[in-house]
């Protein structure tokens, strides 16, 4: 009988939940406190939970899949995108926001720093992550 893939898969779903709580929680507390502005740290609250959440289930997809089963990427209701990089690249915008923010430029600024570093991310990381 084969080996069941679902498994791991729906034990990391419920850890990923917890894991990217706390990593939001994390991002939320030290953007705030590095730049006095929750604002910020509500968007980088936001998107690095989410890009936790996001790559952990990819991660797991793509240790779990080699050479038995599908990738998260074959699902049929899956997006075109891929997924690893749009978690890492959620993870890592709002940390180089955050990283410029200390140097203290507007809001604005920051926000426009973290969706650029979010956008490079992206392109590397869809080059250099299997699909």
């Amino acid at each position: 009988m084969s080996e069941d893939v679902g498994g791991p898969l729906l034990e990391a779903d419920s850890r990923s939940r917890i894991l990217s709580l706390f990593a939001a929680l994390a991002a939320y507390i030290t953007a705030s406190l590095l730049l006095a502005d929750a604002v910020i740290g509500l968007l980088a609250a936001a998107s690095v939970g989410i890009g936790v959440r996001i790559y952990s289930q990819y991660h797991v997809s793509k240790a779990n899949t080699e050479g038995r089963g599908s990738s998260l990427a074959s699902h049929p209701m899956a997006g075109g995108y891929h997924y690893g990089a749009v978690g890492g690249a959620l993870v890592i915008g709002p940390l180089v926001a955050t990283a410029v923010g200390v140097s203290g430029p507007g809001r604005l600024v920051v926000v426009g720093v973290g969706v650029v570093a979010g956008l490079v991310t992206y392109a590397g990381l869809r080059a250099i992550l299997p699909r």
